[in-house]
């Protein structure tokens, strides 16, 4: 009973990531400067995780001895396939629906689960760089924009950065970035 509950709640995991990818992805408008997205190969990641929750789930139903053959390891395996089905899906939505847009007046970023949010370019106070890091961090007085992803599309992204926000705001950190980026 407990393997059946979690082996439909996997299943509809599932279906709500590819409905969620459907509805919420975006669809370039061409007003796009740079769209920089994760890399292609983490979806590859989600993808291996919600095999792996299926085989736990499909092979402890057939009597395998998946996490062993005690009651309790019923519940740990109904719960940890669950779990991975739901981390892969994440990492899926991350994959095909988060993304971050240039546009000629503003930085748009969308979540995995498509919600936005914007900043206009004459509005950006600060560019934070990590160190040791190609995460750049857009900020404004009442939002914050993050950015990593592809490095062919993050190194355009750059570019309309360095062009668009303010020169005193970033342009040594946009600068180190670009370069850090170009190798």
């Amino acid at each position: 009973m407990t393997l059946n509950i979690a082996l439909i709640v996997a299943v509809a995991a599932v279906l709500f990531g590819i409905y969620w990818f459907a509805t919420k992805r975006h669809r370039p408008d061409g007003d796009e400067l740079a769209v920089v997205a994760e890399i292609p190969e983490t979806g590859i990641f989600g993808v291996v995780l919600i095999a792996l929750g299926f085989v736990m789930l499909i092979g402890k139903m057939r009597g395998m001895a998946i996490g062993g053959t005690e009651q309790s390891s019923v519940t740990f395996v109904a719960v940890f396939g669950v779990i991975l089905v739901l981390a892969g899906v994440e990492i899926m939505l991350m994959s095909f629906i988060q993304r971050t847009i240039a546009y000629k007046d503003r930085i748009v970023s969308y979540n995995s689960f498509g919600n936005t949010r914007s900043i206009p370019w004459r509005q950006v106070t600060s560019v934070k760089v990590q160190p040791m890091s190609r995460k750049a961090t857009f900020k404004s007085a009442d939002e914050s924009v993050s950015v990593n992803g592809k490095r062919e599309e993050y190194i355009k992204l750059v570019q309309v950065a360095i062009e668009k926000v303010p020169p005193l705001v970033a342009s040594d950190d946009l600068g180190r970035l670009l370069r850090a980026l170009a190798k």
